[in-house]
């Protein structure tokens, strides 16, 4: 029981120190700060998770269904918006893919534009779900990948729901007439082949009488073609008729006058021969004067047959010409016989009264032939008005021949097309017909599998597709960025446990600062790059983890355990136990607030605002590219940072190891070690 005596009497001496009685009271509150303020940090981070930033892509174009517009994208996109579970950031495909790489969203949904669509054929035979994307960038934040398939799963679920409502009440309401009206349209297409049928076959005969008429419209074009010279010819030959048959008329009319003025004078010689008994003196002087009258009728008659030519063939004309002809020669005969005789008065009376008997039947003559030349001067006007007017008509006859030919031209090409392009309609109409007859028998027969199937995609028509962007293969290689550091800082506290943070010797010996430093430093950074491998090895042989680079993962953790070696060697020199205290501290903020487990927008605004300014946020930062991410870019930038953090702590230490000179010896020997 010796050792009880002995551990007694270690512990009054060890209580009766005052550094030692207050760092025994630290190390107490220990577990009570690690374990609030761990807790204060992640108590509920699904109550902020409207906080995390999102990205929502809405490409959806509207959809038609039975004459209504389906915007379900749209629709889902407000949803989401007005419940607010995350920080929504409505933006485009390109947008959202450089928010997830530059680590901006952690998160990404994408509404595909044939969402209302495929939500809109949701009835049909050959139904296709729609599908809602996700893109999540694991190496950025695992459980933040975790959170969006939990949320994701409920979004999914509740459009689902709101489909199936919709489009089983839709499908339902189908099926209960689409036999019948499937088989009406089958007889109806078995009709429409029929008379598609009965169509092209009076479509040839068309074609050929189109054909035939086309050929007699060109023959009748050149029939009205000649008719047309024809009737010009016909009317100017007309008019020269009609200007002839009126100076026909004309001279007709003073041959009447002449033959009256006959007819005047052989009265006159008959009365004159009646008294030619009496005076036989002045019935020659009569008979002289008659035969001058005479001879002038006659000589009026033959000028105008001589001026009238077309006349000669008149009858009556003639006869007047034959009758003027004898009076002139009784005429003569009578002068010559009243100069011979003058007592041949009988035969004078005779020819007397056949001289009158000549001028009546002359003066007859000459009155017809007048009339006679007025009517036909009328008639050859009414002849040349009917000749004008067949060749005005004869004109448009032809005109109207002519668009005609060009009319059934067209006609008999286009009834050529109808004939041809009835016969796929024929064709088609008939398979069409055979399709909705074989539909028709076949649209109630469903197997109990399609059944099943179709009522699947019904009951369930939203499907999620995630895409996972450097996918984390388990929760060991998500939370090693996590744990590293944790075991790097709690290994590096430890090594100063067996090593001084200042050598007493070399602070007694007045070293330089910096040799004073870095001889405290060495020793512990040796410990710390053996912890450092060890762990690694340890971590990739035993538990299998495969990072993307092995050679940069060694390089960068051996630098976070320099790093850390030096900010603890400060912070043992510069405040001894209490300095111990304070890197125990400075180890739970640094676990809060480095978004090791949980997006950094979920925690409190005070972990958001120091993690800037702690190492493990960059080794945090860092080992998730060196296992998983690969953004070597990043990593150099958290590599550059951690150097400063170094320097910074190598740099403090010699500013104490300077101050130390005028420590007391106790001091650089602390109380309390183990």
């Amino acid at each position: 029981m010796r050792f009880l005596s002995i551990l007694g009497a270690e512990m009054r001496h060890a209580l009766a120190d005052r550094k030692v009685r207050a760092a025994t009271v630290v190390v107490a509150l220990v577990p009570l700060l690690y374990g609030a303020l761990y807790l204060w940090a992640f108590w509920d981070p699904y109550a902020r998770l409207d906080r995390l930033p999102v990205a929502l892509v809405n490409e959806d174009r509207p959809a038609t269904a039975d004459g209504k517009t389906i915007h379900a994208g749209d629709d889902l996109a407000k949803e989401l918006l007005d419940r607010g579970t995350f920080e929504w950031h409505a933006v485009s495909r390109e947008e959202a893919a450089r928010g997830l790489e530059e680590g901006r969203y952690y998160l990404s949904l994408t509404i595909p534009s044939d969402f209302s669509a495929s939500l809109a054929s949701a009835d049909a035979t050959a139904a296709s779900p729609a599908t809602l994307q996700v893109q999540a960038h694991e190496s950025a934040n695992l459980l933040a990948a975790q959170i969006g398939d939990r949320v994701f799963q409920e979004v999914r679920a509740a459009a689902s729901r709101s489909a199936s409502r919709t489009y089983v009440d839709k499908m339902l309401l189908g099926f209960s007439d689409a036999h019948g009206k499937v088989a009406q349209a089958a007889l109806g297409a078995r009709d429409l082949a029929t008379g598609l049928d009965r169509a092209q076959r009076g479509a040839r005969r068309l074609a050929s009488g189109a054909h035939d008429a086309r050929a007699g419209a060109s023959s009748l074009a050149q029939g009205l073609e000649r008719l047309d010279t024809g009737a010009g010819a016909l009317r100017a030959g007309t008019s020269g008729l009609a200007d002839g048959l009126t100076r026909l008329a004309d001279g007709a009319h003073k041959a009447s006058a002449g033959a009256a003025v006959v007819k005047d004078g052989a009265a006159a010689v008959a009365d004159g021969v009646s008294l030619a008994a009496r005076q036989l003196g002045p019935a020659t002087d009569g008979a002289s004067q008659l035969k001058a009258a005479t001879s002038g009728a006659v000589a009026a008659i033959q000028s105008y047959l001589a001026t009238h030519p077309e006349a000669t063939s008149d009858p009556a004309l003639a006869q007047a010409l034959g009758a003027a002809q004898a009076a002139a020669a009784g005429a003569q005969s009578l002068a010559d016989g009243l100069s011979q005789a003058r007592g041949s008065m009988a035969a004078l009376a005779s020819g007397a009264e056949q001289l009158r008997a000549g001028t009546d039947a002359l003066a007859a003559g000459v009155a017809d032939l007048a009339d006679a030349a007025d009517q036909a001067a009328a008639g050859a006007k009414k002849l040349d008005a009917g000749a004008a007017a067949l060749a005005d008509g004869s004109a448009e006859a032809r005109a109207g021949a002519s668009r005609l030919a060009d009319g059934l031209a067209a006609l008999d090409s286009g009834t050529r097309a109808l004939v041809s392009g009835l016969a796929p309609a024929v064709s088609g109409s008939s398979e069409l017909a055979d399709g909705l007859t074989a539909g028709a028998a076949a649209l109630p027969d469903l197997s109990e599998n399609d059944r099943s199937k179709k009522a699947d995609v019904l009951s369930d028509p939203v499907r999620l597709s995630t895409e996972r962007i450097d996918p984390v293969p388990n929760y060991g290689t998500g939370f090693a960025p996590y744990f590293i550091p944790l075991a790097l800082w709690v290994g590096a506290l430890m090594a100063f446990f067996v090593a001084h943070p200042l050598p007493a010797r070399a602070i007694e010996e007045r070293r330089p600062p910096v040799e004073a430093a870095l001889a405290g430093y060495l020793p512990a950074a040796l410990i710390g790059l053996a912890q450092s491998v060890l762990m690694l090895v340890v971590l990739r042989g035993a538990l299998g983890l495969e990072p993307r680079s092995p050679l940069v993962l060694y390089a960068f953790t051996a630098l976070s355990a320099l790093t850390f070696v030096a900010i603890l060697q400060w912070l043992s020199a510069a405040f001894g136990p209490v300095g111990k205290f304070l890197s125990i501290v400075l180890l739970m903020l640094q676990l809060t607030s480095c978004a090791g487990t949980f997006p950094l927008e979920t925690v409190p605004p005070f972990f958001q605002a120091i993690n800037p300014y702690l190492p493990m946020t960059y080794v945090v930062s860092g080992l998730r590219e060196a296992i998983s991410g690969g953004d070597m870019a990043r990593l150099a930038a958290s590599a550059r940072t951690l150097a400063g953090f170094l320097v910074l702590g190598l740099a403090l230490t010699a500013v104490t190891a300077r101050r130390a000179r005028s420590w007391a010896p106790e001091r650089l020997r602390p109380a309390l070690e183990l």
